[in-house]
């Protein structure tokens, strides 16, 4: 029985070179193929109780088993929490995600997030598409977790084909764009 944030579905590390992770990520570790989105904003963005314009970053994703990989590198210096992170002295690890399909219970748990005094730290709002949303545990040296909407129809369909792909990887073509874009350069 999962309680609380939920079953963990994710884990974020944090990159200041997004293709040294990825070859790290592919050829050492053998994990892929990493889907790669190079620039990446978010709508309704806020950090620390901030409205603000959304920091650029690139996203890459895989799986290894049931648990997906993701690489975030910011591309700017817009304050948001990889930046935090990063300017702490961390680097790797950031975040364990909990996935969504219902927006009523992401509802519930973000209400039971803040009951419980857990900080929220940023959170994207989207009107129409899938939200996330970023709470502190209480140890400054711990993972943030993070609450997604990835299983919401339209984002759960790209996961389901991202997780399959990587279950079936032979090792080619270690980058990727996701199902639906333009080629990545690999």
């Amino acid at each position: 029985m999962t309680s609380g944030f939920g079953e963990i579905r994710q884990l974020g590390h944090i990159v200041t070179d997004m293709d040294r992770a990825l070859e790290l990520w592919t050829q050492r570790l053998e994990v892929g193929p990493f889907f790669l989105m190079p620039e990446v904003v978010f709508e309704n963005y806020s950090y620390r109780g901030r409205e603000m314009a959304s920091p650029h970053i690139a996203i890459a994703i895989a799986f290894s088993g049931g648990v997906q990989i993701e690489l975030i590198e910011q591309l700017d210096d817009t304050p948001s929490t990889y930046i935090e992170f990063l300017s702490a002295g961390r680097s790797g690890l950031h975040h364990y995600s909990t996935w969504f399909s219902d927006r009523k219970e992401y509802e519930r748990t973000r209400s039971w997030a803040l009951a419980s005094n857990f900080g929220l730290v940023s959170e994207c709002r989207p009107e129409d598409t899938s939200r996330l949303a970023y709470f502190e545990t209480g140890n400054p040296s711990a993972p943030l977790f993070e609450l997604s909407e990835a299983l919401v129809p339209g984002v759960a369909e790209m996961m389901e084909l991202v997780e399959r792909t990587c279950r079936e990887w032979d090792g080619k073509d270690p980058v990727r764009s996701p199902p639906g874009r333009e080629t990545v350069p690999a």
